[in-house]
């Protein structure tokens, strides 16, 4: 159960990565999912490789509040960790 709500967050958070990169920008949204996002990549250093994605992700999720990033970096990411939360639903 637990792993489908995370998969939910993968999902909720490649979603507002494809919206930064039509210049939506919904901030009151980037910052909570920003933070679930890198707590989920702390995973990594229990060695969940696959974690450091989301630690990656939320930090760019974070970073879009200040900077503007690359349109292929923000689609790319978008694409994988939707991905990833869509086999989460499955598993």
């Amino acid at each position: 159960m637990i792993v489908k709500i995370l998969g939910i967050f993968d999902i909720i958070a490649g979603i507002l990565l494809f919206l930064l990169s039509i210049h939506i920008k919904l901030s009151i949204l980037l910052i909570p999912i920003a933070i679930i996002m890198m707590i989920k990549g702390l995973f990594v250093l229990m060695g969940d490789i696959a974690s450091g994605a989301d630690l990656i992700i939320g930090l760019m999720l974070y970073g879009s509040l200040f900077v503007i990033l690359p349109k292929f970096l923000l689609v790319l990411g978008s694409i994988f960790i939707i991905q990833k939360g869509l086999f989460s639903l499955v598993a």
